[in-house]
């Protein structure tokens, strides 16, 4: 384990929301699996991320701190004597693809860490200097001169202090990038399928009939949380003549056999808007590919760019991930008949 900081954790139950460290059980008790979720995710079974075997409860595993995967300990090069030690809670773990990663996050903390203590510390000394001023001069206008500047300062370091906290946000993102990309390149979000007793493969087969692909999809999910049934229906019974609330269906995330099947779904989801096939409204269907966090940001971002540019000119537009302006063909006049 020399270079590695490692934390151990038993497996938990399978299937189960994962918990927060604070809720390790002890003594002979293995400790509770934990991890986290983003509002895009949903639970999945736990396999061994290196060799895919699976987890069930009660086998001894090692979940990876930064990527949140899980190892069995052959996979780890890890015994059930290490495994004891690094089920103690003040340890740290990170697979082997992590280590390095996680490595240079903890230097470049530590290095806004001292850069914001270098900073702060001469705010104080700027502070210590206006109080000390205020206590020589009896002007009550100077007094309240410093007084302002002091209240300036106070803004000033707690807008640093935001700055350093969405730094930091900004550095675990980019540390994970590569990771998430690898991790989405197969997969395409489809959204507007409705949730109904209808089974999700047969819809998304539908759509891929539509969009002439015929390979099947590895696996089908929903992402986020599940909208209770009780809502839906509730909504349903709604008068027709009254304004009913938005029903909103979860997006479905499909994990294509290979990058190949997810460009071919991707190029042809225009075809969507002529499909007959559909039970379900084919206008709200939407295909994108699966987006990391930042990459969805930025089309967000982008698409803001545009709003702002189609207001003065309507010819922009989004042509491989950048603003360009549409050729506008020239009309030439017929010569005049003689």
């Amino acid at each position: 384990m020399a270079g590695r900081t490692p934390r151990g954790r038993g497996k938990g139950n399978s299937g189960k929301k994962a918990q927060d460290p604070g809720n390790l059980a002890k003594g002979n008790v293995s400790p509770n699996r934990f991890g986290t979720l983003t509002e895009n995710d949903e639970e999945e079974s736990s396999v061994c991320s290196v060799c895919d075997s699976s987890l069930p409860d009660g086998v001894k595993s090692l979940q990876c701190e930064r990527c949140m995967l899980w190892n069995c300990l052959l996979c780890a090069s890890v015994n059930k004597t290490e495994y004891t030690v690094l089920s103690r809670r003040d340890f740290h773990w990170y697979c082997a693809n992590c280590q390095e990663p996680a490595q240079k996050a903890v230097r470049s903390e530590k290095l806004i860490e001292d850069r914001c203590k270098e900073y702060l510390a001469a705010i104080t000394q700027r502070i210590e200097s206006v109080e000390n001023e205020v206590k020589s001069k009896a002007s009550q206008e100077k007094v309240n001169m410093i007084d302002t500047e002091v209240k300036s300062l106070e803004l000033t370091v707690k807008g640093v202090a935001g700055d350093v906290s969405a730094l930091n946000k900004k550095c675990d993102l980019l540390s994970n990038e590569n990771a998430e990309k690898e991790r989405r390149k197969t997969n395409v979000v489809i959204r507007g399928i409705p949730e109904d007793d209808t089974p999700d493969a047969d819809k998304v087969k539908l759509v891929l009939e539509a969009l002439d692909v015929s390979s099947e999809p590895k696996s089908i999910h929903r992402l986020g949380k599940k909208i209770a049934q009780v809502q839906r229906d509730e909504a349903d019974e709604e008068d027709e003549n009254e304004e009913t609330p938005q029903v909103r269906h979860r997006p479905l995330r499909i994990i294509c056999e290979d990058e190949t099947v997810r460009t071919e779904i991707v190029k042809k989801s225009a075809k969507i808007r002529k499909a007959t096939n559909l039970p379900f409204d084919k206008n709200k269907i939407f295909i994108s590919p699966d987006q990391t966090k930042l990459e969805r940001d930025a089309e967000i971002n982008l698409r803001k760019e545009l709003g702002k540019k189609r207001e003065t000119d309507p010819n922009w537009k989004i042509q491989n991930g950048r603003l360009v302006k549409k050729k506008v063909p020239v009309l030439q006049e017929a010569p005049a008949q003689q």
